[in-house]
């Protein structure tokens, strides 16, 4: 069976002269990591290496990692731009309502009222001031849709499905 892994962070620029790394997180589940800690890196989820977290040190704009058997700056180097994923598994458990990226990409869009299908999610995009949900419309189109209260009226993943609010919508098209 396949395992599927979810990234729960970006790897930059190296740290340092012994081999640490900036890490950026993407959402919060990095921060619930408690090395030593197994992993996995690559730049696709297709192929990743499993590697070990011997160190986390928060940073103002980034986490500073120490991978096992990265000892020097070229070697950190090595892992600028790759993703660092974890098996789904290890996701913390979501309150009621609440969803993650992943889960929300393939639904349909609805619009509330009238019950018409717009598009598919096809991209969750985390976005300075809000998330956005990047949705496929049937013409071929392409639209960032804010999720929020002022633009969601409900998420329905065991019905495939998203409904928005029809006039904040309609503006939008």
């Amino acid at each position: 069976m396949r395992q599927e892994l979810i990234a729960v962070g970006h790897i930059g620029r190296a740290v340092g002269l012994k081999g640490f790394v900036a890490v950026y997180p993407t959402g919060t589940t990095f921060n619930t990591l408690k090395p030593p800690v197994s992993v996995y890196v690559g730049h696709r989820e297709q192929q990743v290496e499993k590697i070990e977290i011997e160190l986390i040190k928060e940073q103002p704009k980034c986490l500073v990692v120490q991978f096992s058997g990265i000892l020097d700056r070229d070697a950190a180097g090595e892992l600028n731009g790759k993703n660092v994923y974890v098996n789904k598994e290890r996701l913390p458990i979501l309150q009621e309502g609440e969803f993650y990226h992943f889960q929300l990409e393939g639904l349909k869009v609805f619009v509330d009222k009238k019950n018409r299908c717009l598009g598919e999610v096809v991209d969750v995009l985390s976005l300075p001031t809000t998330d956005a949900l990047e949705v496929k419309l049937e013409n071929g189109n392409t639209v960032l849709i804010p999720y929020n209260d002022q633009a969601v009226v409900s998420v329905d993943p065991q019905l495939g499905r998203v409904t928005v609010k029809g006039p904040f919508i309609e503006e939008m098209l």
